[in-house]
């Protein structure tokens, strides 16, 4: 990687983290705020308190996301540091500099990423499916 191009990335990397730190931290105050107005919803009907609950969740969700998405940055900050970005963690090949422009924080090449997550998603179907079985109905005995 150029000089050039790892001054690029840090600045980019910078910006991206400033702005999210930026919008997370406006997004906390406003959650906490409409948080502390709730005991005041006295007056609100059903429909109402559900709108509210919904837009509290989406808040969090987005908070959520706004973090995850800041890890990911710092990540790829430590790896543009210690000179491991762009290399796939999986494979060790060189990640695409397409997926690096879509994906700046990406972390494996596109195959060993689409094996990830299918890997992933037999994963979670497997748990839900152990899950599943514990819910065996007790209460009807012969």
């Amino acid at each position: 990687m150029t000089e050039t191009r790892y001054e690029e990335l840090k600045q980019m990397f910078g910006t991206s983290r400033r702005q999210l730190r930026y919008d997370l931290g406006l997004k906390l105050r406003d959650t906490r705020t409409n948080a502390s107005g709730e005991g005041e919803s006295g007056g609100l009907d059903t429909a109402e308190t559900s709108t509210a609950d919904f837009e509290q969740d989406l808040d969090l969700a987005l908070i959520e996301m706004s973090s995850e998405a800041l890890r990911r940055i710092d990540d790829a900050v430590a790896r543009l540091s210690n000179g491991a970005y762009g290399w796939c963690a999986a494979c060790g090949g060189e990640i695409s500099q397409k997926r690096l422009e879509a994906l700046p924080f990406a972390v494996r090449c596109r195959a060993c990423e689409e094996a990830y997550e299918i890997s992933a998603q037999r994963s979670r179907r497997a748990q839900s499916r152990a899950g599943s079985l514990c819910w065996i109905d007790t209460t009807s005995r012969d």
